[in-house]
């Protein structure tokens, strides 16, 4: 994993950690709003990109639960790496 992926995955980490925190009214508007918004959005591009793997991939996936997990907490950090993975396993098959 390169270290790109590696710092935005902790960035992404410490990012869903403030937005539960907000969840529990941790801060007063309007940070609590964007962040509620701000984390909204993205649970739901996510479970979209999720959706989308598994899908795409759901028949090479050797722990399908897992991966849509991982899909839906780190978004495109964690699919774009397996990608590749993915693509080189389905073109060694045929």
């Amino acid at each position: 994993m390169s270290f790109f992926i590696l710092a935005a995955k902790i960035i992404l980490l410490l990012f869903w950690f403030v937005f539960f925190l907000s969840a529990l009214k941790t801060w007063d508007d309007p940070w609590r709003t964007y962040i509620n918004w701000a984390g909204l959005i993205t649970l739901a591009v996510h479970i979209i990109e999720a959706a989308w793997f598994v899908r795409r991939f759901g028949g090479q996936l050797s722990e399908p639960k897992f991966e849509k997990m991982q899909v839906l907490v780190f978004g495109v950090l964690h699919w774009w790496p397996a990608l590749k993975t993915l693509n080189k396993s389905s073109k060694d098959r045929l």
